[in-house]
C-alpha cells in the first residue's frame, strides 16, 4: 500500500493520479520523464497536449501539496518531475539497502493499489526468497560448525 507521512501525519491526496505520480517516482528510485508518467497514469489516452496539461495539473497539486507542508523534496523541472530520495525516508528504499527491519516489516504487498507496480513487486519477492535462502545457509552452517 502507498501512503505519505509527514512529520508522522498521513497526508491526504485529493488530486488521486498526483498520488499515483508521487508513487512512481518513489518505485523508480527518483525521477521521472513527462511522457513515461503520462504513459503510466493514463495509459489509454493519446499522448496529446490534453493529457500533457492533466500531468501538469498533478506536477502543480504536488508542488503546492508538499510547500503546504514546507518541505522540498519533490522538484519539478521542464518535461520531468523528480523526488530527492536522499531527504526522504522510505521503506521500500530501506527494504532495498536490506534494513533487517524493513525487511522485517515486509508482508508480501508492494504498492498493490497500482497496477504498474507488479514487476517490482515480483523483484522483491525475489530478493526476500533470496535473503531467506541466505538465512537458512547461515543458520545451516552455524548448527554445523558452530561458526559463520
Amino acid at each position: 500500500h502507498f501512503d505519505v507521512y509527514i512529520e508522522n501525519e498521513l497526508v491526504h491526496f485529493r488530486n488521486l493520479k498526483a498520488k499515483e505520480l508521487l508513487a512512481i517516482l518513489v518505485d523508480s528510485r527518483g525521477t521521472v520523464s513527462m511522457e513515461t508518467a503520462v504513459n503510466i497514469l493514463w495509459e489509454t489516452r493519446i499522448y496529446d497536449e490534453k493529457v500533457k496539461q492533466l500531468y501538469r495539473k498533478a506536477v502543480s497539486y504536488l508542488n503546492n501539496l508538499f510547500k503546504a507542508y514546507d518541505v522540498t523534496f519533490f522538484v519539478a523541472n521542464r518535461g520531468s518531475c523528480h523526488i530527492k530520495t536522499n531527504e526522504i525516508t522510505c521503506d521500500f528504499y530501506q527494504f532495498l539497502e536490506g534494513s533487517e527491519q524493513a525487511v522485517a516489516d515486509y508482508h508480501g504487498q508492494y504498492m498493490f493499489q497500482y497496477a504498474w507496480a507488479e514487476e517490482t513487486h515480483a523483484q522483491i519477492e525475489k530478493r526476500v526468497r533470496s535473503w531467506e535462502m541466505l538465512k537458512k545457509i547461515r543458520k545451516r552452517q552455524l548448527n554445523e560448525t558452530g561458526e559463520v
